[in-house]
């Protein structure tokens, strides 16, 4: 009990190791975890997107830091022409999912021209004079709101990205308390005598098992000193005969 009491000298020594180890614990979850949370983006989160939210989704998560601050920027995003069955004007409109399908090659890969996806309409609509990609400056704030909520669903980044970064939690604290339960098993066995460094506590019979070519000990004597002569270090060995194993007991 003395040994595992935080208010001895001995417990906040194991208390300050355990914490050093948990730190170094942390220090190689972090890489593991964000690593997991890449992975699961690349191969679960963006597959389960559509067509439209896989190409916004830079420009979503740049309007979504920059919607704080009162500035403009340039954004690329698809339009339609319309004509306003009322006024009799010229509407534009910006395209959604339901409105268009992308124009896939042999591979199942969307078509480019000029460093832009193609996509078709779905319906044709008498009313609709051109579609188009368009590159305007617009306020942040207005284009993460229209981002939000014509394309995402009124999903927020850190709704999308939730698998993700839910993920890399529970592997980050799993993986953090794992290390330190192994870590506090092996510092337990350590002080029951069965530890896996440092000094051991041996039997004869272990001692015999793992010492059987070693024929006595070798230590070092330092003779009485005096103030005329220096002490120095003197070597002697104790033969095997006075101090090896008895083998037979």
């Amino acid at each position: 009990m003395k040994k595992s009491n935080i208010f001895t000298e001995e417990g906040q020594t194991r208390f300050r190791n355990t914490l050093h180890q948990v730190r170094f614990f942390f220090l190689i979850m972090v890489p593991v975890s964000l690593a997991c949370a890449y992975g699961l983006h690349r191969f679960w989160v963006t597959p389960s997107l559509t067509p439209l939210q896989r190409i916004y989704l830079r420009q979503y998560v740049y309007s979504t830091f920059k919607s704080y601050l009162r500035s403009q920027s340039r954004y690329t995003y698809m339009v339609v022409i319309v004509t306003n069955p009322t006024t009799k004007r010229d509407v534009e409109i910006g395209v959604r999912d339901e409105h268009v399908k992308p124009d896939l090659d042999e591979e199942g890969r969307v078509k480019v021209d000029n460093k832009l996806p193609i996509f078709r309409l779905k319906a044709a609509d008498v009313n609709v004079k051109k579609f188009f990609w368009t590159r305007q400056l617009i306020p942040d704030k207005n284009a993460y709101v229209w981002f939000r909520n014509a394309i995402y669903e009124d999903q927020s980044i850190i709704d999308l990205w939730r698998p993700a970064w839910l993920s890399a939690l529970i592997i980050f604290l799993l993986g953090t308390v794992g290390l330190t339960t192994l870590y506090q098993l092996f510092q337990h066995r350590y002080v029951k005598g069965e530890q896996v460094r440092g000094t051991r506590e041996l039997s004869p019979r272990e001692y015999r098992k793992e010492h059987r070519k070693h024929s006595g000990l070798r230590s070092q004597s330092l003779p009485a000193s005096n103030e005329s002569t220096r002490p120095t270090p003197r070597l002697f060995r104790i033969q095997s005969a006075l101090v090896q194993v008895n083998r037979t007991a």
